[in-house]
């Protein structure tokens, strides 16, 4: 294979062409994700919401570099709709090849994600603060990159592609279907209880209350990122003196459960016995609604149903506030009819729960795995095939 080292400003040329938003026209910008993972593509705005920069039109087929985070791999390839569609700020560089016969921009996308790549964008964007490590137009257009000729560029592309094919059909589609089953079947084992006799929240557990006076000086922080929204355990161990934090926590005892209210965390699954362990006392986040079951021998069970898919789900559709400010309010969780899981059918029920958990659960670390290993083909690919460009 016969390799020429060029400089990139001989073979690709900066194409775009400046317009003027107008306030009242609609406008869809580009981003490009870290990564190499693709061009985003934002929602419709007015002209009059669009930032005080310039913007541009840009060509199909042009290698896209952000300027700002080409050192992350932020580099992309544009498509037909994208430039028929979409507009770019001045913090993203179109380029295009001086003579199509010469460069395909799909090798040297390829090639710019790869480690001998990205080692050259990497110094042609000199910073010190990793935010500030722009590229520069003229640094990248004198570095030096390997270009076989055409025919063996789109080779490589074409095998790169096929890797990145395969990670596009890792996802978690493959056992969504396996997922809403279990789903499924935990929602209709919910309502079926309901069914043969519900009760509202309020007849198991307390909300929000009052922890009592005889408070120890030393209790147990809790911060929100300290609850484990997989395994709905606290997981954190910071003990402080209550005096140095303030008022504005929540309380809890031992044998309380937290119940995240805001969203993501909710819907995430930010639920958690606080069991005591390191003192009987807990303070943490004000977005924590605190449930006290009214038998002790409930609480596991009641902590199952509250981290369900089907609880969830029922929380979200009563948030109130504004979009990512949006909350469960106290009211929903007093109010809402559940499976009694003080009875043995309750207990039943929070076994069968369990399990379906444990599936869903499983399923979607496998899932994981899976897609890591897929995620790691495309790098290996340009690593192996690059490497050998010198």
């Amino acid at each position: 294979m016969t390799v020429r080292h060029v400089r990139v400003g001989d073979v690709l040329r900066l194409e775009r062409t400046r317009i003027t938003p107008q306030p009242a026209a609609t406008y869809r910008q580009i981003g490009i994700y870290s990564w190499g993972k693709g061009i985003i593509e934002n929602e419709t705005i007015s002209g009059a919401e669009l930032s005080k920069v310039a913007y541009y039109r840009f060509p199909s087929n042009a290698l896209i570099l952000s300027n700002i985070q080409a050192w992350e791999a932020a580099i992309a390839v544009s498509t037909e709709r994208h430039a028929a569609e979409f507009v770019a700020s001045q913090r993203f560089l179109p380029y295009v090849p001086t003579r199509e016969d010469e460069v395909d921009t799909r090798y040297l996308l390829h090639f710019l994600l790869s480690d001998p790549g990205m080692a050259l964008i990497r110094k042609a964007s000199p910073g010190s603060v990793t935010r500030n490590r722009t590229l520069g137009i003229s640094a990248f257009e004198d570095l030096i990159v390997p270009i076989p000729n055409l025919s063996d560029q789109q080779k490589m592309a074409s095998r790169i592609a096929r890797y990145e094919s395969a990670v596009s059909s890792v996802t978690l589609g493959d056992v969504a279907p396996a997922v809403r089953v279990l789903d499924q079947i935990e929602s209709e084992a919910v309502l079926s209880r309901i069914a043969k006799g519900g009760v509202m929240l309020s007849a198991l557990a307390e909300v929000n209350p009052r922890p009592g006076r005889d408070l120890p000086t030393e209790v147990h922080f809790v911060p929100m990122a300290d609850v484990d929204e997989h395994r709905g355990e606290v997981i954190g161990d910071r003990l402080v003196d209550r005096y140095d934090l303030g008022a504005g926590y929540k309380r809890f005892l031992a044998g309380d459960i937290v119940f995240a209210r805001i969203t993501p965390c909710m819907q995430n699954g930010k639920t958690a016995i606080f069991r005591g362990d390191l003192a009987p006392v807990g303070y943490g986040s004000t977005e924590f609604h605190v449930l006290r079951p009214l038998a002790t021998e409930t609480t596991g069970a009641l902590h199952t149903l509250l981290r369900t898919r089907w609880f969830r789900d029922l929380a979200k559709g009563r948030f109130t506030g504004t979009a990512g400010q949006q909350r469960v309010p106290a009211a929903f969780l007093q109010n809402v009819l559940v499976p009694d899981m003080s009875s043995p059918e309750g207990a039943e029920l929070a076994a069968q729960l369990k399990d379906l958990d444990a599936q869903r659960r499983h399923l979607l670390k496998l899932q994981k795995a899976k897609t890591q290993v897929a995620l790691a083909l495309p790098k290996a690919a340009r690593n192996e095939v690059f490497s050998k460009l010198g």
